[in-house]
């Protein structure tokens, strides 16, 4: 028969996670979905050769390697610490200043964090268009929100007459439509 100190006859409570741990959690969260719709913008934004050796590079485990090419690639996470001086993900040729979002429904707000994308493009005095690119835990979904007036920019290279009217108003767009008008721009800028 067990002793009443034994590891059966005791359960242990779970400790309720400290401020910084959830800090750190939320960090590496978002560093990942970061490092997610990076990826999937390099296949846009980099030469297709140095997206296959990305690609071999991770299946490899080769981490030394990944991380080399990365410096080659033309798409680079932003650093967190400097503020409105960096957009979330870097990326020279794209028009769009993208602030990410990987958030719980408590936090999900798409609206400020394009607000947010906004102030720090005034701020840093960027001419990219704000956009934010959101995704709520639990769902599959990616969204992308912006202004209208940005929306009509990429999908027919014409801003409309009326800007004041247009840039009130606030879309949202699947991830992947806005990906296929990325890709579209870049082709097109390509030519």
């Amino acid at each position: 028969m067990p002793s009443s100190t034994s590891k059966t006859a005791k359960k242990k409570k779970a400790k309720k996670p400290t401020k910084a741990q959830l800090g750190r959690r939320s960090r590496v969260k978002g560093g990942a979905f970061e490092r997610k719709i990076a990826a999937e913008l390099r296949v846009i934004y980099d030469p297709p050769e140095l997206v296959a050796e990305l690609v071999a590079a991770l299946e490899a485990k080769d981490l030394k390697e990944y991380k080399r090419l990365l410096k080659a690639s033309n798409v680079s996470r932003g650093e967190q610490t400097r503020g409105a001086k960096h957009a979330d993900l870097l990326i020279d040729e794209c028009p769009f200043w993208l602030e990410l979002q990987d958030a719980g429904p408590q936090k999900y707000n798409p609206r400020s964090k394009l607000e947010q994308a906004e102030r720090d493009v005034r701020e840093s005095e960027s001419d990219k268009w704000p956009a934010a690119v959101c995704h709520r835990l639990g769902r599959r979904s990616i969204q992308v929100c912006m202004r209208y007036d940005a929306l009509a920019w990429i999908a027919t290279g014409y801003c409309f007459a009326d800007a004041d009217a247009a840039e009130n108003i606030v879309v949202m767009i699947d991830w992947e439509d806005f990906k296929g008008l990325l890709q579209e721009h870049e082709d097109e800028r390509r030519q």
